[in-house]
């Protein structure tokens, strides 16, 4: 927000970071939703996947899945 104060410019990343998230978060279920309603005979997954600390080049993401029905 433009008038938001932090104490110290880590603080500020993670508070833009966390409000991202947010957005992204809500931007997911609302596709999902929308994909639902254009075939509401299938069913998503809105799932969040974090940063692997041990992997530089892993990335934290959502992704909507699309949920199979057995194959049994």
């Amino acid at each position: 927000m433009p008038f938001e104060r932090h104490k110290s410019p880590a603080e500020r990343d993670a508070a833009r970071k966390e409000r991202d998230r947010s957005v992204a978060w809500c931007n997911a279920l609302t596709f999902a939703e929308h994909l639902w309603k254009t075939a509401p005979h299938r069913s998503y997954i809105v799932m969040y996947k974090p940063q692997d600390e041990n992997d530089p080049y892993s990335r934290e993401g959502i992704f909507i899945y699309q949920k199979l029905l057995p194959l049994v």
